[in-house]
């Protein structure tokens, strides 16, 4: 699928822009003004769709799929995914019945924390905040987090404000139950991509 080389291709940018941007001896780290400057072009509501790859997809040319998603802009250190789906997150879990009854979860709010690393284009590092979810599972009832790493170079997001065209990745760290990391539950560190216009 296209859109996800691009996904690859911004990574490998993103990456770039973010090491020079944080290794720039004279400007170090932005001032407040380009903060707020950032914010400003890019809060907004968003509309687009969710990129990720199903492992359990039997193609071989492309095991990717994508669903609708919005997310906004409203403050200067968080987003909000308005209607993350459970399906991709349940494709990464290798436990059988467990995935399926995330898959059978309800969309969910979720809340990312985010800092601005480059102003033109925005870049920033994106942080979410565990996915949640309360299951049953062979009788019993289960509280199940799905942790995602933040502060890291390749959850970033970047934003493009002549087409009004953002861009963001995700990855998948964990999956806790009852509290307790289950190291045996994810199948390998996931990305999901999001694409979407501002409206």
């Amino acid at each position: 699928m296209k859109t996800f080389k691009t996904f690859l291709l911004l990574g490998c940018l993103s990456v770039l822009t973010f090491a020079s941007c944080t290794t720039n001896e004279e400007d170090p780290t932005l001032t407040k003004e380009e903060i707020n400057l950032a914010y400003q072009s890019m809060k907004g509501d968003y509309a687009g769709n969710l990129i990720y790859t199903d492992p359990s997809t039997t193609s071989t040319n492309d095991a990717n799929d994508t669903l609708s998603v919005n997310w906004q802009i409203n403050s200067d250190s968080m987003l909000v995914i308005k209607n993350l789906p459970s399906k991709p997150i349940a494709a990464v879990i290798t436990d059988s019945k467990l995935r399926a009854a995330i898959a059978e979860q309800p969309t969910q709010e979720l809340k990312c924390y985010y800092s601005i690393y480059n102003v033109s284009p925005v870049g920033f590092l994106v942080n979410p905040l565990a996915a949640t979810f309360n299951v049953t599972v062979d009788g019993t009832s289960h509280t199940i987090q799905v942790a995602f790493y933040v502060y890291n170079s390749y959850s970033y997001g970047v934003y493009n404000a002549t087409s009004n065209l953002m861009q963001m990745q995700v990855l998948i760290g964990g999956v806790y139950v009852d509290g307790v990391l289950d190291k045996t539950l994810l199948s390998s560190t996931a990305f999901l991509g999001f694409s979407g216009t501002k409206q």
